[in-house]
């Protein structure tokens, strides 16, 4: 492959040889999209990978493509940042019928499924990007979007040697402006002039079994954007880090830290180097965790959505503030037999063909029924543990405003009774602490429904 400093190639360098082996005049990076990375070789190993992610300032939208050669798998994820409110949902096509993925990065596909339909559709300086979802006992899902690709917007373009005979291809392309709406339910959201971009993740490959990677990216007005990733190429000496200044690429030699703490579900991130050139702290809103299976063999991925605040460092060394950039933070483990055992919990409409089994990752919960495995993360119990597995019979959310507001009640109660003395101070105090942080929004995820009840009835209520 060519190097940042030689002009990009004219006519497509083929990512394999005729057996699937890697080809090595496409290892290293390049500014611009230029691999064929058709995927001859054994069927089973092979991996492809197109995710589209939109932001807005008022909604997000991730829609997911994936052809495993015995799978495919489509998915599509709205969130409304303003509401709390969100819809997931997933299909799989056996052998991957209907799931067709393009060898190159600027070539449209498409996922066909009764009640599941992507498509993007290449045009000449632009994608059409159309979504159908009608899922069961949920909203339908209706998406219309113009993503432009404007002639100077650089990307990042990858190939990467991974043991022992694997090798990954990826070409990120960030700071797509993106027009159009998005139609959920009776619900009508609209693209926001200049704030509005979409991002493609597109990845080609033979990957190892086990292996893990997260993943950080944003896009900003005026052309600043990040792409940040670890634990996927660490050993390569090949990173997918890079800026872009006015559209213009910056690699990034030196690692990007990338860091929880605390650990929890919405605790805020770090991302730094050592260098100085990247500053940040991300802010998760909302997480989305899916995880697809098939028989031994899963993926575990959950990706946070929020924003981005701190300082980058320009091409000349001057500082670039970064304020409430619109982004995602995503991390992956994919793995087979024992290892998936029980890392995995959640709805029906994401394909889990087991209950979750004792790992490290649970902790057990009893109620009258017995005891029941629920994750280390998650501070519900048993019952909604319960209901999370047997009444997914819907993606509606209880809106969060509510969620606030009996947070606001607990916090009243506990004040008063600890006053008149029917509550010890410090149990008070700490009840008064628990109900601010979820006042404040750090614990939206950890209320993932009304339990077990109809859509109709929670829109009654």
């Amino acid at each position: 492959m060519n190097s940042f400093a030689q002009p990009h190639a004219q006519t497509p360098v083929a990512l394999c040889d005729g057996q699937g082996r890697l080809n090595p005049q496409a290892i290293g990076w390049s500014p611009r999209p230029h691999l064929d990375c058709t995927l001859p070789g054994p069927f089973g190993r092979r991996k492809r990978w197109n995710h589209w992610c939109i932001t807005t300032p008022h909604w997000m939208l991730s829609l997911t493509q994936a052809d495993l050669d015995y799978l495919g798998y489509g998915a599509a994820y709205f969130l409304d940042l303003e509401s709390g409110a969100a819809l997931a949902h997933s299909r799989m096509r056996l052998l991957a019928r209907g799931c067709r993925l393009p060898a190159q990065a600027q070539q449209g596909h498409e996922f066909n499924h009764p009640r599941l339909h992507l498509r993007v559709a290449e045009q000449a300086g632009r994608v059409r990007l159309t979504v159908a979802a009608t899922p069961l006992g949920g909203q339908p899902l209706q998406v219309a979007l113009d993503i432009q690709r404007p002639a100077h917007l650089d990307s990042v373009n990858l190939v990467a040697p991974l043991a022992p005979h694997g090798f990954h291809a990826t070409c990120r392309q960030l700071g797509l402006p993106v027009s159009g709406s998005v139609q959920l339910g009776n619900r009508h959201y609209s693209c926001s002039a200049g704030q509005s971009f979409a991002a493609l993740d597109f990845g080609r490959g033979v990957w190892p079994l086990h292996s893990h990677w997260t993943r950080a990216a944003f896009a900003a007005p005026g052309g600043i954007a990040a792409n940040f990733g670890a634990g996927w190429t660490d050993h390569s000496g090949l990173s997918e880090n890079a800026l872009w200044f006015g559209g213009e690429l910056q690699h990034l030699d030196s690692p990007v830290h990338i860091e929880q703490s605390p650990h929890s579900v919405l605790a805020p991130w770090s991302l730094n180097t050592d260098d100085g050139r990247v500053q940040l702290r991300f802010s998760p809103r909302q997480q989305h965790r899916a995880c697809p299976r098939v028989g031994p063999l899963f993926a575990d991925t959950r990706q946070w959505f929020g924003h981005f605040d701190g300082i980058l460092r320009g091409p000349a060394g001057e500082r670039v503030p970064v304020s409430g950039a619109l982004g995602w933070l995503g991390a992956t483990r994919r793995a087979g037999n024992s290892q998936a055992e029980g890392t995995c919990t959640g709805r029906r409409g994401l394909n889990l063909l087991d209950r979750p089994r004792r790992t490290p990752m649970s902790r057990t919960e009893t109620d009258s029924i017995g005891p029941i495995e629920v994750p280390t993360d998650a501070y519900w119990g048993a019952q909604t543990q319960r209901s999370t597995l047997n009444f997914a019979i819907g993606e509606e959310r209880m809106p969060l405003a509510v969620v606030h507001a009996l947070a606001l009640i607990k916090k009243a109660a506990a004040r008063v009774n600890g006053r008149v003395g029917n509550l010890p101070q410090d149990i008070a105090r700490l009840i008064e602490q628990a109900a601010d942080e979820v006042i404040a929004g750090q614990h939206d995820a950890q209320f993932p429904w009304w339990s077990g009840r109809p859509a109709a009835a929670r829109r009654a209520t």
